[in-house]
């Protein structure tokens, strides 16, 4: 068993001491040869190619990160400007689940008829919604009695009047109207009053 430990200890350092060899081969051909400027100018002529080639593959390093960087920030950009587009179009869909809300409510006679637990519960999920519309920024605008402005309103019947300072008043709001950050995304539809010599 020792002898054959010792064959395999052998060979491994034989292994080695060739694997050595075959590495730093130039280097030992000219050091037996006697010409140690030879060999200095060969290491010094690999260390000036290595330090280039570390030079390039930091520069490219350098720029790859950059790259990343600007992409990074360009890609934050888009999101927080495609964010607010997203949410005002996810809104303006459920807009109109709060305007059949408001039609159920709007006839109260037959409102106040519905059983009083259910009814309860309704007013709940519409309180919800009004709730969860607020937190994202969008706010129901119009209000009777306010002066028509053409951006927020849009007038959809007019009623005569004969005072003139009644004049381009709403008079009824026939469906809300929101905003969202200070953009009108649907104005309100109502009734103006006119006034007629």
């Amino acid at each position: 068993m020792n002898e054959d430990t010792n064959k395999n200890k052998g060979t491994d350092d034989y292994m080695e001491a060739s694997d050595s060899n075959e590495v730093n081969n130039d280097v030992v051909l000219d050091e037996e040869e006697g010409d140690y400027l030879k060999v200095v100018k060969k290491l010094r002529e690999k260390l000036k190619s290595c330090e280039l080639e570390k030079q390039q593959y930091l520069e490219g390093w350098q720029r790859a990160k950059a790259d990343y960087i600007n992409a990074k920030k360009l890609e934050e950009k888009n999101l927080s400007e495609l964010e607010p587009l997203i949410k005002e179009r996810l809104l303006s869909e459920l807009l109109p689940v709060a305007d059949n809300f408001d039609m159920a409510f709007a006839n109260k006679e037959v409102w106040e008829k519905v059983d009083k637990n259910w009814r309860m519960g309704v007013e709940g999920i519409y309180s919800s919604l009004l709730n969860t519309f607020s937190s994202f920024g969008l706010l129901p605008i119009g209000k009777v009695g306010d002066k028509f402005n053409p951006e927020e309103y849009q007038a959809v019947t007019t009623i005569p009047v004969e005072e003139k300072e009644n004049d381009d008043i709403v008079v009824d709001i026939l469906q809300k109207g929101y905003k969202f950050r200070n953009k009108v995304i649907r104005p309100c539809k109502v009734r103006v009053s006119v006034y007629k010599n």
